[in-house]
């Protein structure tokens, strides 16, 4: 495999993280170490089960939230 994640692996790993924002955990697509800054946390989150609890608290506020693709990702 190339320096670039493969087409199919790239669209892998863009599913695990919607998935995880719709529930699924992220522990499918990041590293137990993930770095992840948002707007709308006021520090920067460090490791997945941070990031697993931002999520919670979004789809806890917005009960409605989806997150969905609206083009392939990028490479």
């Amino acid at each position: 495999m190339t320096a670039e994640l493969e087409r199919g692996l790239l669209d892998e790993l863009a599913d695990q993280w919607r998935a995880g924002w719709q529930g699924g955990g992220f522990e499918a697509c990041c590293t137990p170490d993930v770095s992840y800054e948002d707007p709308v946390a006021t520090d920067p989150l460090r490791g997945v089960e941070a990031l697993d609890h931002h999520a919670m608290v979004l789809r806890a506020a917005f009960p409605d939230l989806r997150v969905e693709a609206t083009a392939p990702p990028l490479a």
